[in-house]
């Protein structure tokens, strides 16, 4: 390798900022010509010298570039270190393998690699076999290899682990009836046969990884549906979590006894197939748990879209009614016209403080019981616009309601309204009672004084009660 600047035992930064954006190059731009580096910076002289001059970059027929994963493809001196590699993990694919393990031995004899070069060679195998190698940073398995990931391999390799993938035996057959049951009407057969282990185990783990924090947390599931997403969550090893790990969390052991691996197989990818079903549905399921929340704090049984309109209506009537900053902000995110969906998380989000996604099972119980108290105060703010109705109130005006609730009587309650222009008089009044009650002996008792002012209440409320009927009589 005749390159200074890389083929060391330590490089200089100016060396290793090149060899970083080289990296990057291979892992995202491997089917471009000089891998997409434009001009003649520092990395692409190391491209010409490593890749170029060992036949590790080469340019097909259609112009693309790649990696090959055939040593016969690559200059006659690098073809016993590339085949050495496949040939080493492939025996060790039981076990995940130390990267300064595998470094060790590419620096030892007959190789010699500087570690320098360790890097770029280990990122273009990784490219050549993104499909069956299995990258893991400290036990855990990274399910898409990104360039943050090779800049702490270059800092910390003895933090990551590799392992080859490939499935053998009774476990293909298992393999075999997942990519029908997950993939098969996706692809054509030229893309099932390029489809690998680690395709199904990405693909498994993304999904559960996109899930929103909501759904990665709840324990509102099924037993298997909980199991399998801690697997997905916390995979360690591709091969364990597809074969040992999931058949485990799905109640489906896997037996290496080939007559019965179909209907194991079966009875696996069923449950795991409804398992992942009920991870999907459960965003949906938490929206509907808001939706029938919201629809019963306004006492409305049927819940939809249709139904929306009337729940604007009403909350129209009391919007202008309340002065608390808290209710009112409820109220102005209920007659806001979002779309459905963004219209309950807007709701969910001023009632909680956090968007519904983003949840945690306690924070549903909070939105419930918050709701249950704005539909106490919903109920009051109606009963008040109805008593109101359509008289012309000024602002000035009072409206408001007392209620009197008694282990002894019935509930009572009476919506009153009193014009600005009679506040003198009620000031006066108040004045003459609390007079009153100042030079009562009892004074000083707050339930006596709130017992009489309570008894008083409901002897007027009954006094013009009566009124109303024997006039309506």
């Amino acid at each position: 390798i005749k390159n200074e600047l890389i083929n060391r035992s330590r490089v200089s930064t100016t060396a290793s900022s090149a060899r970083r954006l080289l990296i990057n190059a291979i892992l995202e731009k491997s089917d471009k010509s000089r891998l997409g580096i434009e001009g003649y910076p520092a990395e692409y002289g190391i491209y010409l010298s490593v890749l170029v001059k060992s036949g590790l970059h080469q340019i097909a027929e259609d112009g693309k570039g790649y990696i090959p994963k055939n040593s016969s493809q690559l200059e006659k001196t690098w073809r016993p270190l590339w085949k050495y590699l496949q040939t080493y993990l492939d025996k060790n694919s039981y076990r995940k393998v130390r990267l300064t393990e595998l470094y060790s031995k590419l620096q030892s004899a007959p190789y010699g690699l500087r570690e320098g070069i360790l890097p770029i060679v280990f990122a273009a195998f990784v490219k050549a076999f993104e499909n069956e190698l299995a990258l893991f940073e400290n036990g855990t398995f990274l399910p898409k290899v990104r360039n943050e990931d090779f800049e702490l391999i270059a800092k910390s390799p003895k933090n990551y682990e590799v392992q080859l993938c490939r499935i053998q035996g009774v476990k293909a057959a298992i393999f075999d009836q997942i990519l029908d049951s997950f993939l098969s009407k996706k692809l054509n057969s030229d893309q099932k046969e390029k489809i690998t282990l680690l395709h199904i185990v990405k693909m498994l783990c993304e999904f559960v990884k996109t899930l929103p924090q909501y759904v990665k947390t709840t324990v509102h599931l099924s037993d298997k549906a909980r199991a399998v997403r801690k697997c997905l969550l916390e995979a360690k090893e591709p091969a364990s979590l597809l074969y040992n790990d999931l058949p485990k969390a799905c109640g489906a052991k896997i037996s290496n006894n080939k007559g019965d691996i179909n209907s194991i197989a079966e009875t696996y990818i069923d449950r795991l197939r409804l398992a992942l079903r009920e991870l999907q549905r459960k965003e949906g399921d938490l929206y509907s748990e808001i939706e029938k929340i919201l629809f019963n704090s306004f006492d409305i049984r049927y819940h939809g879209q249709d139904q929306r309109k009337v729940i604007v209506e009403r909350t129209d009537l009391i919007l202008n009614m309340t002065l608390d900053p808290i209710f009112k902000g409820f109220l102005v995110r209920v007659v806001d016209s979002l779309e459905y969906k963004p219209w309950l998380d807007s709701i969910g989000s001023v009632v909680t403080g956090r968007p519904p996604l983003q949840w945690k099972d306690e924070d549903l119980l909070k939105f419930e019981h918050e709701m249950a108290a704005y539909s106490s105060k919903i109920r009051k703010y109606e009963q008040l616009a109805l008593a109101v109705g359509k008289k012309i109130v000024s602002i000035e005006d009072q409206i408001a309601q007392i209620s009197v609730t008694s282990n002894r009587t019935a509930e009572k309650s009476k919506v009153y309204h009193v014009e600005a222009s009679n506040k003198p008089i009620v000031a006066s009044l108040k004045k003459e009672l609390l007079d009153k009650i100042k030079n009562s002996a009892s004074s000083d008792d707050l339930d006596i004084v709130l017992a009489a002012l309570s008894e008083t209440a409901l002897d007027f409320m009954n006094k013009f009660s009566d009124i109303k009927s024997n006039k309506r009589i």
